[in-house]
């Protein structure tokens, strides 16, 4: 490897950490929001940027400042700090003493799910190796394995198929109790690894229709693995990943044919099929994630990890750059995950 790749290679790192930064600051103000709502922000131009909390949804976040960052970028750099002190080898008992660590310094932006099932490892209500009970009226199919997966994925590229679906499940465990959440998590992590290697192309020479036959392939195996048999078709991700292809052309198509709430069923083929309408194009991908409302936050920081790591740090706009408080800590993680990923 030159050394010219090398760097390359490393602010693609970068750029997938800070792409999380960025993501989950930019939606972190409209999260819950309606595309409606959101529109007529800043005099109908909806977010064009880093901005002040509008959503009222959760009061706890009240006098955040514009681009500060929640879950989606702290429990994102618990699993890249668990990573590199374990040289980029996932440890499930080390990965969770990060997680009950950061339970403790702030949990107000977590999800229900993960903020209960941490802190019933934390009361001794359940051991690490006991799968998440569902807490009422929630089914355990949210966003807090996706949302947190890229450090994994960064790592694990060179490692075997069954290996890779084993620690997606294992890093599952610990807050989700479906299946389903940690497949879709799955199915982000071997994106990364299609576009860490240029496997289907790049930019427009991308080729959507055999990426998304091949993921959708990959998909499968999890599920014939992991999956749950009773499933039917249609609930399982792969079923779910069916659609993106005939939605493409259009982001309102992608809204009505895939949503982009709260639940892994939809953000992985929401965020896979934004990054596909964007793949070059930072600010259009996060900015149109944001603007769709739902789990902004979320779907954004996924988005934004995705282009980051294929478009690199200076891919990433300059101004979102500078004013983003991760932007350090970003390029630091991005860095040490670089120097500990499997070869």
């Amino acid at each position: 490897m030159s050394s010219k790749d090398r760097v390359s290679l490393i602010s693609r790192f970068e750029g997938a950490m800070l792409g999380v930064a960025i993501g989950d600051g930019m939606g972190m103000p409209v999260e819950t929001m309606w595309p409606a709502e959101i529109k007529a922000l800043n005099g109908g131009q909806g977010v064009t940027g880093f901005m002040s909390i509008v959503q009222t949804q959760f009061p706890e976040m009240k006098g955040y400042p514009a681009a500060a960052t929640t879950d989606d970028w702290q429990l994102t750099a618990a699993v890249a700090r668990s990573l590199i002190r374990t040289g980029g080898r996932f440890d499930p008992y080390d990965c969770l003493r990060e997680h009950i660590a950061e339970w403790h310094i702030n949990n107000r932006t977590w999800g229900k799910g993960s903020r209960a099932a941490i802190g019933s490892i934390v009361s001794g209500e359940r051991q690490i190796v006991d799968t998440p009970e569902s807490i009422p009226g929630k089914t355990g199919l949210g966003n807090g394995i996706i949302m947190k997966i890229a450090p994994l994925a960064l790592v694990t590229e060179a490692r075997t198929e069954y290996s890779r679906m084993a620690e997606c499940w294992s890093l599952g465990r610990l807050t989700h109790g479906d299946v389903r959440a940690s497949i879709a998590a799955f199915a982000v992590l071997r994106l990364m690894h299609a576009i860490l290697r240029r496997d289907f192309g790049y930019g427009d020479r991308i080729e959507y229709d055999d990426l998304l036959h091949w993921l959708i392939w990959e998909v499968e195996g999890m599920e014939k693995e992991f999956g749950d048999a009773k499933t039917p078709a249609d609930d399982r991700i792969s079923g779910r990943l069916r659609r993106v292809s005939g939605c493409l052309s259009d982001a309102q198509l992608v809204y009505d044919k895939i949503g982009c709430g709260f639940v892994a069923t939809e953000t992985a083929p929401y965020t896979i099929a934004t990054f596909l309408r964007h793949p070059t194009d930072f600010r259009a991908g996060v900015l149109e994630a944001v603007n769709a409302g739902g789990d902004a936050d979320t779907n954004a920081s996924i988005i934004g990890a995705l282009i980051g790591l294929n478009v690199g740090l200076d891919g990433i706009p300059e101004e979102w750059r500078m004013q983003c408080p991760a932007l350090e800590s970003a390029i630091e993680l991005g860095n040490a995950l670089f120097n500990c990923r499997s070869v």
